[in-house]
């Protein structure tokens, strides 16, 4: 493939990685032994412009289970197989990280392939995705004879959006519960209130829920691994990711801000969220 066209399949490899080629709709369904509830949809309180309320409430209940104290039960999530609802926990996650690898099927993406930055707080997260192939040069030289992004963007042809959107970003809360008694193991389900993928009336199909593998057991890992929850046929995670902590995020336990920006019910009120980790910042709007 040319330069170019690997740059086009950028968003397309990304997914099929994560979906094993669109199968992950077959393997994370009841009839596999995955039901899951729509509330667990990662659009689903974006969808109904509840996000600001519910993520509030998870950090109040967060807070309170900490504190030894009893989350209410609405608001903690049902895992499958007919496990007891489970508990939050302290996240594992906390910090800055890029994403050495990305795996799934026969594919595979690496940090010479795109630069992912991610920063996880407690709570909030904001996850960025841009693929090294993209033509930097081009966009520069646009962005220094328009300084209004409005009609940078109107400016482009057709080819230069497209080229253009292949770039990802996504933000929203990250909920931590531990799968059972038995195996402790930490699981991660997210919620968006801002994604660049996001189609309204079209909303990702799957909870994004996966488990979390430190490869420190008893306190801050450097590196982790992401499994998806459901499983293929084989019973086999169909998709992994590696992340790697970045220097200067204090191993998670420094300086963490996690901040949304207020809604004042204004219909053109855009929505914001800024994280700090250590020396390490992200933004969305």
């Amino acid at each position: 493939l040319s330069q170019r066209q690997k740059h086009l399949d950028w968003t397309a490899k990304q997914g099929r990685i994560l979906t094993d080629s669109g199968n992950a709709l077959r393997h994370y369904s009841e009839k596999n032994g995955f039901p899951y509830l729509q509330r667990e949809l990662p659009h689903h309180y974006l969808e109904r412009g509840a996000t600001s309320p519910v993520f509030r409430e998870w950090a109040m209940e967060g807070k309170a289970s900490r504190e030894g104290k009893i989350v209410r039960p609405e608001w903690v999530l049902t895992l499958p197989h007919g496990i007891k609802a489970a508990m939050l926990r302290p996240s594992p996650i906390v910090g800055a990280w890029d994403r050495p690898l990305f795996a799934g099927k026969w594919e595979h993406s690496t940090n010479d392939d795109e630069v992912v930055y991610n920063v996880q707080t407690g709570t909030l997260f904001v996850d960025l995705r841009i693929p090294r192939t993209k033509p930097a040069q081009e966009w520069e030289n646009l962005g220094q004879t328009f300084n209004n992004p409005r009609r940078m963007l109107e400016s482009m042809s057709d080819e230069h959006l497209c080229s253009f959107a292949r770039q990802h970003v996504f933000g929203g809360y990250s909920v931590i519960t531990t799968e059972n008694e038995a195996t402790k193991r930490a699981l991660c389900t997210r919620h968006h209130c801002i994604d660049w993928n996001y189609i309204p009336g079209k909303p990702r199909p799957r909870p994004n829920k996966w488990y979390i593998e430190g490869q420190n057991s008893t306190g801050p890992s450097n590196i982790w691994k992401e499994w998806s929850y459901a499983t293929n046929k084989h019973g086999q995670c169909y998709y992994f990711e590696t992340w790697q902590r970045i220097k200067g995020d204090e191993n998670g336990k420094g300086l963490c801000l996690a901040m949304r920006k207020k809604n004042c019910g204004n219909i053109n009120d855009y929505d914001g969220i800024l994280v700090v980790v250590g020396d390490h910042f992200n933004y969305i709007l």
